[in-house]
């Protein structure tokens, strides 16, 4: 059984409950989603746009830093999809959210997510996921 799979039978860890979606078990889905994240969207939208702004007065230097961010908010971007998928979300849920097809996000993350999760196969991490697995038939 694949990761991916042993996830979408998993339990809830917040609230000990399975929650079901599209008729399957998925793992620590939130019922509401999180309630800060637009704000600290916001939060980090701003101090991206302030360090602009700094740059743009004169501090050449930083230009180099500035850039930089890029790569690291990819990186981030790369984080939350696995960790979506992880949870037990669709190409397809994730893909809508980006206003792209599933296919393209797919091409774009299915490697990254399969790396990550293949990387994830000690002997702990494939016991936590039998434990999980386990926890949600019972």
């Amino acid at each position: 059984m694949s990761i991916f799979a042993a996830r979408t039978a998993a339990v809830d860890t917040a609230s000990d409950a399975v929650v079901i979606v599209n008729g399957t078990p998925a793992a620590g889905r939130r019922r509401g989603g999180p309630v800060e994240n637009r704000e600290f969207c916001g939060f980090a939208r701003r101090i991206i746009r302030a360090f602009a702004r700094r740059v743009a007065g004169g501090d050449v230097e930083a230009l180099r830093d500035l850039v930089n961010l890029r790569h690291n908010l990819d990186a981030a971007i790369d984080d939350a999809v696995v960790g979506l998928r992880a949870h037990g979300y669709s190409w397809d849920e994730i893909a809508d959210r980006l206003g792209v097809t599933k296919q393209a996000a797919w091409g774009r993350w299915s490697k990254i997510c399969k790396a990550r999760l293949t990387a994830d196969l000690s002997d702990e991490a494939i016991e936590r996921e039998i434990a999980l697995i386990e926890r949600a038939a019972a």
